[in-house]
């Protein structure tokens, strides 16, 4: 499913973002350009870091 519309950027790379210990929506703008333009797509992002690392990679859900 594409989260950010205006750079095509879909769940699945930001799941593999968060998985390879990006923790932060700076990382992933930093990263895949996640909320660059219209910033619409930053509060997904902030939701998937939350729901995917939680800051404490020993509860990663991807592990």
């Amino acid at each position: 499913m594409v989260v950010c519309l205006c750079n095509q950027i879909t769940d699945h790379q930001l799941k593999e973002s968060i998985k390879n210990g990006v923790t932060t929506v700076r990382g992933l703008r930093q990263e895949l350009g996640i909320g660059q333009n219209c910033g619409c797509c930053a509060a997904t992002a902030k939701k998937y870091i939350d729901e995917y690392c939680q800051h404490d990679c020993k509860n990663c859900k991807f592990k």
